[in-house]
């Protein structure tokens, strides 16, 4: 019908970063730092950008510890790789 408006409606859909938590003990944490560094060493030999891999291990050394008593299993380190994403 002449002079009539239609409305429409946009639909804006935003991808909501997912976010991921690894528990790591000392010994799983440091195996970890160890691949991410040879990693790193790898793509620097390669000519090929380091910047995630950085990212990662600074997450990695800045993970907040969980303090347990000494009666219980330890769970070890937080690290939430929601920004990796």
């Amino acid at each position: 019908p002449s002079g009539s408006t239609m409305k429409v409606k946009k639909e804006v859909r935003t991808m909501r970063k997912q976010k991921f938590y690894l528990y790591l003990n000392d010994t799983e944490q440091r195996i970890v730092l160890q691949s991410l560094v040879r990693l790193k060493n790898q793509l620097i030999q390669e000519g090929r950008y380091t910047d995630i891999v950085d990212e990662v291990i600074v997450k990695l050394m800045e993970a907040t510890k969980k303090k347990t008593p000494w009666w219980a299993k330890p769970t070890g380190s937080l690290i939430s790789t929601e920004t990796l994403r």
